[in-house]
């Protein structure tokens, strides 16, 4: 077919049916202009070609929750406490060593406070209370006046090159009657530990 306009004559091309295929396309010559809308569908895509980063926000619906991660590091600064209120004190066993108060520790460097509570039936008698802390303690013997309280304070510095417990016991003497009244614990996890002795 020839058609002729203002003097020039054209060549009209009618392609048959069909007769386009890729190797006909110019390479990128299909722009998204010449997609028609919702022209593409599911099955035109490659299962597995789209990225998340294909799709809008908040188009994708989240995937069930993961398992809990592992705890995150403990700040250099931190503290830790573990505390028995004796409502009814209790009578420890006469003759034995009793561990009140256990506080697990992770690694790291500690000052550690204790403080324990404790009355006597039978007095006088003079306990020992004791606060470990690896290969760190502190011990006090206290004596009970009759009929009478009295208490333990200790504190010690210490460093677990490993995770372990800081605890607080009392040995009680044979034959005595003393109640186990309040105990507390405190842990405070420091950057850096500097520890002296003093001689006279």
């Amino acid at each position: 077919m020839i058609v002729a306009l203002g003097g020039t004559s054209y060549a009209a091309v009618v392609l048959p049916a069909n007769s386009v295929g890729s190797r006909q396309i110019k390479k990128n010559g299909v722009a998204t202009s010449d997609i028609r809308s919702s022209a593409v569908t599911s099955s035109k895509v490659k299962n597995g070609a789209l990225l998340a980063k294909d799709f809008k926000a908040g188009q994708l619906p989240a995937g069930p929750q993961g398992a809990p991660g592992a705890p995150g590091a403990i700040a250099a600064s931190a503290a830790f406490q573990v505390q028995r209120n004796a409502v009814s004190p209790p009578t420890l066993t006469a003759g034995t060593t009793t561990t009140l108060v256990n506080l697990p520790l992770v690694a790291g460097k500690y000052v550690l406070i204790a403080k324990l509570d404790l009355s006597a039936t039978v007095a006088p008698v003079t306990v020992t209370c004791r606060l470990q802390a690896g290969a760190s303690s502190d011990k006090v013997s206290t004596t009970i006046a009759a009929a009478g309280a009295s208490s333990c304070n200790m504190q010690t510095v210490a460093e677990f090159a490993a995770a372990g417990p800081a605890t607080l016991t009392i040995e009680t003497p044979g034959g005595s009657s003393v109640n186990g009244g309040d105990a507390k614990l405190t842990a405070i996890r420091v950057g850096s530990l500097q520890s002296s002795e003093v001689t006279p």
